[in-house]
């Protein structure tokens, strides 16, 4: 027999447990019954999140650190620029566990088990048979294609792997963090190193890629270890405290739609923006309004950016996904040419009609007319 609840939410990472923390800090549901499932217990330091704002920034008692100087370098020049009045935040995932779980509602349990089914009738049922039913059904789980070749709109992948560096001496500007750095080989893809400076000692140094297809394992090290001996000295010198690994899909189209009592949040909705994979500030803004909608018994809403927002995703990736333009040219086309305070609206699509066309005027060429067309046309 199926145990009740008002909710349930499938998976406790950003969407999940950012949508938990919004029910139990509003006075009207925060005694509303709900089950929060994950196939894991939240204890390992396993992800970073980042955004900017110019805002109070979300769960600001768990920001780890935060910046408003950046750097921009690639074979087309460099550039170190203050991002006022932005903020550039970052959040650990072990913070952000530990301080959501702290302040859930009494009224929410945890689960540790994997989802067999979840149906849009609002039932869940585990792996290990337990069944569960309720209202609404919130459900964070997303499955990367199995064959995105054949999909019939661009679909990359971003990918990456990071390790947490610890030096015996001062090598890091911690004032300073490096949005992209293309002076790496690019092996036919957009690649580039992320660096965000905790102090002089120590550093999350991170190695992306824009692309079409997961590497072997040995060549994410191999390539972060070629460009920190470059820049910071031979890495066995050097203490790697942690590592992190990522893939989030690239994508302005193709994710589930609401179905029934099931809603899609987080990277299943589609919060992950196309042309950046920045999540965290759209699922924030997703999950503010669920809790307005269940808080005045409306029907949860999808997630739905502007469409003007979603067609520049769409023209972004088919450029890079068809190669009709290398990455460290379009965005040094963009972070070597505009304020960078322009681009930041733009990405968290909060950009005014004379950002947006001081960027398309930026990024005119004949790549992103052909693009423009084709996705007219397509």
């Amino acid at each position: 027999m199926s145990q009740s609840y008002d909710y349930i939410i499938i998976g406790a990472g950003a969407a999940g447990l950012s949508l938990a923390y919004g029910l139990s800090q509003h006075p009207q549901l925060s005694k509303k019954r709900v089950l929060l499932i994950d196939k894991a217990h939240k204890i390992r330091n396993d992800r970073t999140w980042c955004f900017w704002t110019t805002e109070a920034p979300p769960f600001h008692e768990v920001i780890y650190r935060r910046w408003q100087q950046l750097a921009f370098h690639s074979m087309h020049g460099s550039r170190q620029f203050s991002i006022a009045p932005f903020f550039y935040y970052m959040i650990r995932g072990i913070d952000f566990y530990r301080y959501c779980f702290e302040h859930l509602a009494p009224s929410i349990d945890f689960c540790v088990g994997e989802v067999s089914e979840a149906t849009p009738a609002g039932e869940v049922t585990l792996h290990d048979g337990k069944q569960f039913r309720a209202q609404w059904v919130f459900d964070s789980r997303y499955l990367l294609p199995q064959k995105p070749a054949e999909l019939p709109y661009p679909f990359l992948l971003q990918h990456f792997k990071g390790y947490v560096l610890h030096a015996p001496h001062d090598i890091f500007d911690p004032h300073t963090a490096t949005l992209m750095d293309f002076r790496i080989p690019q092996g036919g893809e957009s690649r580039f190193m992320y660096i965000l400076p905790f102090s002089p000692k120590e550093a999350l140094v991170e190695f992306t890629i824009f692309g079409k297809k997961l590497l072997p394992s040995s060549t994410y090290d191999h390539e972060l270890k070629a460009y920190i001996e470059q820049h910071y000295g031979v890495l066995e010198s050097l203490e790697i405290k942690e590592k992190e690994f990522g893939v989030i899909p690239m994508a302005a189209q193709g994710f589930r739609r609401p179905e029934g009592a099931l809603i899609p949040i987080g990277t299943a909705a589609g919060c992950a923006k196309g042309s950046s994979g920045y999540a965290f500030i759209f699922i924030q803004k997703h999950c503010r309004q669920i809790v307005e909608a269940l808080a005045h018994n409306q029907r949860p809403p999808a997630y739905r950016p502007a469409w003007r927002f979603r067609h520049y995703d769409r023209i972004f990736l088919n450029v890079l996904y068809h190669e009709r333009m290398a990455g460290a040219e379009l965005f040094s086309k963009l972070f070597l040419k505009l304020p960078p305070q322009k681009i930041l609206r733009f990405l968290i699509e909060e950009s005014s009609l004379f950002d947006e066309l001081s960027v398309i005027y930026n990024l005119r060429s004949v790549a992103f007319v052909q693009a423009a067309l084709h996705e007219v046309l397509s």
